[in-house]
């Protein structure tokens, strides 16, 4: 495990260990991970934000429950804040599920109980399970919990969510899978408008979008007040194997939001050059000017992309 320079204030150091350690997470480096996340509490015990985001990213993404129980409970007793009590909360309705799906129900139930004395909402333990990267865990939740009521397309995480917009988010492709044949439903929008299809896009899933598109989401389906196609929500990442896919299968090339931004106008403004190409030979309008303003080659000259440039040269109407 890399150190980092002790010449830092505790503070900084505290932070830059909290960020390897999801990084850590994130790539299914569970021990280095937590090593990390030791390493942040010896030198900030108190760092509350960063233990709180941590240890559900831990739960998520490692599925490492023994530990998570460990430190959540050890967080609890020294920070007894809301988000330390519904970071325990998630952990024993994690291991609620595992108990029951052991047969050991009476158990199981006690552990449930209590961990919906940490919520102030029991959807909202359903709903982000969807992130886990465990899909037997999370299945078991679903179902072998008892639920008290059921958790239906009304239900929302952070900025409106749904379980459908957290799974495709996280990329868990196993779960968005389980959803999608438990009739979840797939035009749900988040508080921005973005159906799971924009999230699909944005995060270059493809397999997710023919999934999606197969049970009858719009490709040129426009979000909220911002209204990005998922198109348009592709470029914004710059994901061109997903923005070539929605080309290829009925995305409007030329569609315009209201501030008259085309796709092309977005690839060039976003520095996306094979996407621009591609928009290009597929006839996209190259007349569009940049928010009414700039032509195509001089959003280029603007933004000192000279490849982009070269590109556009070569078809009349961008200058």
């Amino acid at each position: 495990m890399a150190a980092l320079n002790g010449a830092l204030p505790a503070l900084p150091r505290a932070v830059a260990y909290a960020e390897l350690a999801e990084s850590e997470c994130k790539k299914g480096a569970v021990d280095t991970a937590k090593q990390y996340y030791s390493e942040m509490v010896a030198l900030q015990p108190n760092i509350s934000w960063a233990r709180g985001n941590l240890i559900p990213r831990i739960l998520f993404d490692c599925s490492d429950l023994a530990w998570a129980e460990q430190v959540s409970k050890e967080t609890l007793a020294q920070l007894d804040y809301p988000v330390a009590r519904e970071d325990y909360g998630w952990v024993q309705f994690a291991r609620a599920a595992k108990l029951q799906a052991a047969g050991q129900q009476q158990e199981a139930l006690q552990v449930w109980q209590r961990a919906l004395a940490f919520a102030d909402n029991y959807q909202k333990f359903y709903i982000r399970a969807a992130e886990f990267s465990n899909h037997d865990l999370f299945a078991d939740i679903y179902r072998q919990l008892p639920h008290f009521g059921e958790v239906t397309a009304t239900g929302r995480a952070h900025r409106g969510k749904t379980m459908l917009h957290l799974a495709i988010n996280a990329q868990r492709p196993t779960n968005v899978r389980w959803l999608i044949d438990q009739g979840m439903a797939i035009d749900t929008r988040d508080d921005m408008g973005h159906t799971p299809l924009h999230y699909a896009a944005q995060t270059g899933q493809i397999k997710v979008m023919q999934w999606l598109t197969e049970r009858g989401a719009d490709v040129n389906d426009v979000s909220g007040p911002s209204g990005l196609s998922p198109l348009m929500q592709a470029i914004e990442f710059k994901q061109s194997d997903a923005a070539l896919w929605l080309m290829n299968n009925g995305a409007d090339i030329n569609y315009r939001m209201q501030a008259g931004v085309t796709p092309l106008g977005h690839a060039v403004s976003t520095g996306s050059l094979s996407i621009a190409a591609a928009l290009l030979k597929r006839g996209a309008d190259p007349s569009v000017r940049l928010y009414d303003q700039y032509t195509l080659q001089q959003a280029a000259v603007e933004l000192n992309n000279d490849a982009m440039l070269a590109l556009l040269k070569q078809y009349p109407g961008t200058e």
